[in-house]
């Protein structure tokens, strides 16, 4: 038997240039499987943007929200009127006002500090707050506001968990509101980033979110309780 019969012929190795278009192959396909997830992302992103810029310009309206006059009893009045009077001996004697609302007697309060700024002409219209409502439903906290922007008012409305302390935001926001418009995921994801940043900075003693008079703000079963920094918030006409 000849050594080749024992021996079978080795087969040849492949070609070269096979080999180097299949790694090319592979390699091409997962670069551009790459580019294109990246320009997807870009794309989104570019549309997030759009969205949140387009509800933001479309969500300032003309004029303030109107919300609805708290309709009190003769004791939630008589309750009101000593909590004004507590407010200002509180900030006249620099001591920290601690105090409980029920909603209806907190949004009370707040339009007729606003109403009192205007009756005394220390109001400044397109420059304050214009409105301000807190309703408890079910579980959730649900903020109104009617803050003034360029040309109109941004009139939101947020719902969640919040409260604040030490002048920092805790708790969450589950919805944010604009002209009635649901935010874009963007606005959201911006908020709490922009939170976030603030919490940091209050803690390395750069300034905050501008919160800090407020010690406590945060819902107790039915309640409102608040305390704030002594001092820090004057009725209208200050301690005159």
């Amino acid at each position: 038997m000849s050594s080749s019969d024992a021996y079978p012929a080795a087969a040849p190795p492949p070609a070269q240039g096979s080999a180097a278009k299949t790694g090319c192959k592979f390699g091409c396909g997962m670069l551009l499987g790459c580019l294109g997830l990246i320009l997807l992302v870009i794309v989104i992103l570019v549309i997030s943007f759009v969205n949140m810029v387009n509800w933001f310009k479309n969500g300032i309206e003309p004029s303030p929200a109107v919300y609805a006059e708290p309709d009190l009893t003769l004791r939630q009045r008589a309750q009101l009127t000593k909590i004004h009077i507590e407010h200002r001996l509180a900030y006249e004697t620099g001591t920290e006002w601690d105090v409980e609302f029920e909603p209806t007697l907190f949004n009370a309060f707040i339009a007729e500090q606003i109403q009192k700024k205007k009756d005394e002409g220390t109001y400044v219209e397109g420059e304050e707050l214009a409105g301000l409502e807190i309703l408890f439903v079910g579980s959730d906290t649900v903020i109104r506001a009617s803050i003034p922007a360029d040309k109109g008012y941004l009139n939101l409305e947020l719902r969640g968990d919040p409260w604040i302390e030490r002048g920092e935001f805790r708790g969450k926001l589950d919805e944010i509101k604009l002209a009635g418009e649901d935010a874009p995921w963007m606005v959201t994801s911006f908020v709490d980033a922009a939170l976030d940043q603030a919490k940091k900075e209050a803690r390395r003693g750069n300034g905050g979110s501008g919160l800090e008079a407020i010690k406590l703000l945060r819902r107790e079963g039915d309640d409102i309780h608040i305390i704030f920094e002594a001092g820090q918030v004057p009725p209208p006409g200050g301690g005159d």
